[in-house]
């Protein structure tokens, strides 16, 4: 038996209720997170469906276009004009 059933008194309020639900709610979207991560770094996807894989494709996708355009700025912005074109190439030919 616990505490509060052999004293009778009240230990756990509502506004106790209330954050041990939204405690919860925290760790299922943190481990939901943890999955979607694991997805994103290409490790568990053997339990996905084709159709879940394609969101996962196209952030990858964004992801790496976005790295890419970072590159080419910080290239131009070093006044290495070569490489920096070099890259743009090398980006824009994946892309179609």
């Amino acid at each position: 038996m616990t505490y509060q059933t052999n004293s009778g008194e009240k230990l756990w309020d509502a506004k106790h209720e209330s954050l041990s639900v939204e405690i919860e709610r925290l760790k299922k979207e943190n481990d939901n997170m943890h999955i979607e991560l694991r997805h994103l770094k290409g490790e568990d996807l053997n339990s996905l469906y084709p159709k879940e894989l394609i969101p996962i494709e196209e952030a990858l996708q964004i992801g790496l276009t976005s790295v890419r355009e970072k590159q080419v700025r910080n290239l131009f912005n070093d006044g290495n004009m070569e490489d920096a074109q070099e890259e743009c190439w090398h980006t824009y030919s994946l892309e179609f």
